[in-house]
């Protein structure tokens, strides 16, 4: 008799023990996302992604024969915190501005460079609502006989990463 009582103990701390596990084994699943929503888990880099790269405009690349001007210009109602990157092949960056740009005022970015160049545009705020009020024009010329072509920047939703010249 004393054996089965024995018996029952042992299935009862069995089952326990069982559903402790399961209790502990959801707690640590809950804490895990629970910390992957906030940034990410200690310990574990890159397994959990970062935010998606900002939207920006884009030019398409031009050939510049001797230098190239970047021009924003703000067509909308607010300023805008823009950030003006000229870049080449593998979105190395020449030059940046920092600048803020009124409702209805211009600015560019000049770069003396004889290389395929690419102008990039982006906001603080973040959004494609900011960008809409923005026109951006990359201009090339020559020194010999002035204007060389020109382009037009359209809306990517997410552009990469500039990368600094060495």
């Amino acid at each position: 008799m004393i054996h089965a009582s024995v018996h029952r103990v042992r299935i009862a701390v069995g089952t326990l023990g069982k559903r402790a596990g399961l209790i502990l084994a959801v707690l640590l699943l809950g804490t895990h996302v629970a910390l992957a929503a906030v940034g990410g888990v200690p310990g574990s880099p890159g397994r959990i992604p970062g935010p998606p790269p900002p939207p920006c405009i884009s030019t398409a690349p031009i050939f510049a024969p001797n230098h190239s001007i970047c021009w924003v210009r703000n067509v909308g109602v607010a300023a805008h915190f823009v950030r003006i990157d000229i870049r080449q092949a593998g979105n190395l960056t020449l030059d940046t501005l920092l600048e803020v740009i009124a409702p209805g005022k211009f600015d560019g970015l000049r770069v003396d460079v004889s290389n395929a160049v690419s102008c990039v545009v982006t906001t603080d705020e973040g959004t494609t609502n900011a960008l809409e009020d923005l026109a951006v024009d990359l201009q090339v010329f020559t020194t010999s006989t002035g204007h060389a072509g020109e382009t037009e920047g359209r809306m990517f939703q997410q552009c990469a990463p500039a990368t600094p010249l060495p």
